[in-house]
């Protein structure tokens, strides 16, 4: 359980960050463990090419914090890019107090790849550790297949640009192509070459070998995974299939179903 003061204090950002959110900003939304992260760094050494500074691959310190984090970075401090508007991103389900940025981007992902990379996450993580099995994960309320699918739903009606970590997977360059034609952001070509070069799994990989453990979590534990698609064939079982083929149908969810 967090300690209390954790909790007043990320209440507390997220009431003093709605006061301070704008028309003009842009959600970057997902269910956690959906590729957020990869496409934070595509997003992030894109702009910083357009801006004429290197690529930096989430190598440098709090490289990724140049893109807020909603509830917990301080949306008071200027945003340090031209050539697009501020991107905020947020895993939190929507709600009437989020509607101000008018604008969306959705990262969606298969709820059962997201589920298996999500207990991996809190199987691991030593502050708030998830000591169930993982059926058991699979029908929390919190971080299961329900959570995922509701949390989709919730922003269904206010998606600008629906980014499918599938298609990211296996054409990165085109995708964002299409995410900065419909946001109608005019980015050279030649900066996302490079912004997608720069941010391919493997060199996010090699960053964080580098860098070695996160003190937070057990020592065998990758925020970069090994990507792709389908691991979740290797972890379910056919009550858990079933499980979420029921899902799908109770919520008419058709994604991925």
């Amino acid at each position: 359980m967090r300690p209390v003061t954790h909790v007043l204090t990320s209440v507390y950002r997220h009431i003093v960050g709605l006061a301070r959110l704008r028309d003009e900003d842009v959600w970057l939304a997902s269910f956690p463990r959906s590729g957020s992260t990869w496409v934070r760094t595509i997003l992030l050494n894109t702009m910083l090419c357009v801006e004429g500074e290197p690529a930096a691959s989430g190598s440098t310190p709090h490289f990724l914090e140049l893109l807020p984090n909603y509830g917990f970075s301080d949306l008071s401090q200027p945003w340090p890019f031209s050539c697009v508007p501020r991107i905020i991103k947020t895993h939190r389900r929507f709600n009437r107090a989020l509607s101000r940025p008018r604008a969306t981007i959705y990262i969606i992902r298969d709820p059962r790849d997201s589920a298996v990379s999500y207990f991996d996450f809190l199987a691991k993580h030593k502050g708030h550790r998830y000591r169930g099995d993982f059926s058991s994960f699979l029908r929390h309320s919190g971080y299961g297949l329900e959570a995922s699918i509701l949390h989709y739903l919730s922003w269904q009606s206010r998606i600008t640009y629906l980014l499918r970590y599938e298609k990211l997977c296996t054409d990165p360059f085109h995708e964002f192509v299409r995410l900065f034609a419909a946001l109608g952001w005019e980015i050279p070509e030649k900066a996302l070459v490079q912004g997608v070069e720069s941010s391919t799994l493997e060199k996010m990989r090699q960053v964080e070998e580098a860098r070695g453990p996160i003190s937070r979590f057990d020592s065998d534990f990758r925020v970069v995974r090994s990507g792709g698609t389908g691991h979740w064939q290797k972890e379910f079982d056919s009550a858990d299939l079933r499980y979420f083929r029921q899902l799908c149908e109770t919520h008419s969810y058709d994604c991925y179903s």
